[in-house]
């Protein structure tokens, strides 16, 4: 199990070429020029001094709407993308210049990305062909298999054009299982499936991390899923952790307008927008952390992880 730390971790997008002019024909629509959308700055600032402990063997939900900086902050993790500024520490060691394949990360994301001419087990046998560990696949594969449940050794030889959007997620999840990394992380997996799809697939993924206890971030919009898979919930909005914490505990998410709402059962929408088209494209909300623990704060070397000095 590994612990994950992320200390004022800040990334800035450029905005250029086509998109800058949309932005630009998108601040004339609101009778507001693009400076002041993009607060004098032609630039996206995706994540704006986050700092958020993620405990040993739990797993963290992260929710908020879509464009709050939910997938960034899952590349910075896996080391896919290079920060501004910040720092990540994985048990206590700055990895924030380690490169992603010394990280053994395990990542799933939305539209499952599996190699398209390989079947499954090919998929999953990948990670040690490359490592050249052939000789651990067989094995390896079975006891993915078994983890993974009835059924799932019938999709081995079988391409993914030919597998459902839920047989693509398990084996897309499996591929990960497989490589037992230090820290799995889930880009809204769930996202494509239909309603009674998404439930089942969620009871498997949920009884995956109970089992293995791997430190854990969950990506997600939709409210009800990330309270039935996590240990705790972190609210993201406009590229800024706001709060941390517990469902029925210290977190009050009905109480925090987001920009663009959350989502629940069945698609219906939880938190709806506040303030008009151009006031939530704006908003800035001020960080709103609960106070740590003691467990929080003594891994912190300078105190309370929500903020640190």
């Amino acid at each position: 199990m590994t612990q994950v730390r992320l200390e004022n971790v800040t990334k800035v997008f450029p905005i250029e070429g086509q998109a800058l002019a949309s932005i630009r024909e998108f601040g004339r629509a609101l009778s507001g020029g693009p400076k002041e959308l993009l607060g004098g700055k032609a630039e996206i600032r995706a994540l704006d001094k986050v700092n958020l402990l993620i405990r040993h063997g739990e797993t963290m939900g992260l929710i908020g709407p879509t464009a709050c900086g939910k997938t960034t902050l899952l590349k910075v993790i896996a080391g896919l993308i290079a920060l501004d500024e910040g720092a990540v520490y994985f048990d206590g060691q700055d990895v924030t210049k380690m490169p992603p394949w010394e990280r053994n990360i395990g990542m799933v994301f939305q539209d499952y990305a599996l190699y398209p001419h390989m079947t499954s087990l090919e998929n999953l046998a990948f990670p040690f062909v490359v490592r050249q560990r052939e000789e651990e696949i067989p094995e390896q594969v079975r006891a993915t298999s078994k983890i993974m449940g009835l059924g799932f050794d019938k999709l081995l030889g079988r391409l993914p054009r030919t597998l459902s959007d839920g047989e693509r997620q398990r084996v897309a999840v499996a591929r990960c299982i497989i490589r037992e990394p230090r820290v799995f992380l889930f880009d809204e997996p769930l996202s494509n499936l239909d309603a009674k799809l998404r439930s089942q697939t969620r009871v498997e993924i949920k009884r995956l991390l109970r089992r293995f206890r791997i430190t854990s971030v969950y990506a997600t919009h939709d409210q009800s899923e990330a309270i039935a898979l996590a240990d705790r919930l972190a609210v993201m909005n406009e590229g800024r952790i706001e709060q941390v914490g517990t469902q029925g505990g210290d977190l009050q998410l009905a109480r925090q307008p987001l920009r663009g709402g959350l989502r629940g059962h069945a698609g219906h929408e939880l938190l709806p927008g506040a303030g008009g088209e151009r006031g939530a494209a704006l908003r800035r909300l001020q960080p709103a952390l609960p106070a740590a623990s003691e467990e929080d704060a003594a891994a912190w070397p300078g105190g309370d992880p929500g903020h640190p000095p």
